[in-house]
């Protein structure tokens, strides 16, 4: 599978960052943990699970484990080149 095949779903997730964007301060993303994005991302599944449509929690859950993710990709390739 290629990210091309989700356009849908990176759309989403792109309306879902901006819209992050406009309520967040510049970087605050990075300054937060893996763990703290996955623990959000969590909420939002279960939010998900419970019927919750107050907003779109697929797409934020996608998007912690996002920044989950690329939070955890910097602090390792910190590591590496310190080492």
């Amino acid at each position: 599978m290629k990210l091309s095949e989700l356009a849908h779903a990176l759309d989403s997730a792109q309306r879902t960052l901006d819209a992050g964007d406009r309520t967040h301060a510049p970087g605050a993303w990075a300054e937060d943990s893996p763990e703290n994005h996955a623990r959000h991302a969590l909420r939002h599944l279960q939010m998900l699970s419970q019927g919750d449509d107050r907003e779109d929690h697929l797409a934020h859950a996608l998007c912690r484990c996002l920044l989950a993710l690329e939070v955890r990709e910097r602090r390792l390739e910190r590591r590496n080149r310190a080492a």
